[in-house]
C-alpha cells in the first residue's frame, strides 16, 4: 500500500500527518510518499528534512495537477531527471 500526501507550506501539519501514520499498526506497512508544492525555501527545506527523518519519500514540485475521477486518482507529472520516482508513483495508481 502506498499512502500520497500533497503538501503546501505546512511542514508542522505534515509532521503531525506523517507521525500519525508512522504511528498506525498496518497489515503491510505503507509507502508514503510527500508530493510538496511550497513556493517558500523555508517551508520545502523543513518539509525536505521531515521527510527524511521519517523516511518517507519526497517529491518536490513534479506534481502538475490531481485529480479524482470514476474512482480513479490522476496524478500527471512533469518530466523527471531520474524515472524512479515517476515509476513508483504511477505502479502505486495503477
Amino acid at each position: 500500500m502506498k499512502i500520497i500526501i500533497p503538501s503546501y507550506n505546512r511542514p508542522l501539519k505534515l509532521k503531525r500527518t506523517l507521525t500519525f501514520y508512522k504511528s498506525v499498526s498496518f497489515d503491510n506497512d505503507p509507502e508514503i510518499v510527500v508530493l510538496d508544492g511550497s513556493d517558500d525555501g523555508v517551508s520545502s527545506k523543513k518539509i525536505k528534512e521531515i521527510c527524511e527523518s521519517l523516511g518517507v519519500i519526497y517529491i518536490f514540485r513534479q506534481v502538475t495537477f490531481i485529480e479524482f475521477k470514476g474512482g480513479k486518482l490522476l496524478v500527471i507529472l512533469q518530466k523527471l531527471k531520474s524515472g524512479a520516482p515517476l515509476r513508483l508513483l504511477l505502479s502505486s495508481l495503477l
